[in-house]
């Protein structure tokens, strides 16, 4: 794949996530708060086999 695309794809998914906890905070959550969500989910992603997470 070309590179140019790559980066655009990073720069994408940076843009989404930058938004995701944005919107956290307006909704009123702390940072410990989005902390320990986060923690929460990598938990249940630790807990998958590898062959179970799907490929996005």
């Amino acid at each position: 794949m070309d590179p140019l695309v790559i980066a655009g794809l990073v720069e994408i998914a940076k843009g989404g996530l930058m938004l995701y906890f944005q919107s956290m905070r307006l909704a009123g959550k702390t940072d410990a708060e989005i902390r320990a969500y986060m923690a929460a989910v990598h938990e249940e992603y630790a807990k998958l086999d590898p062959k179970e997470i799907p490929d996005v």
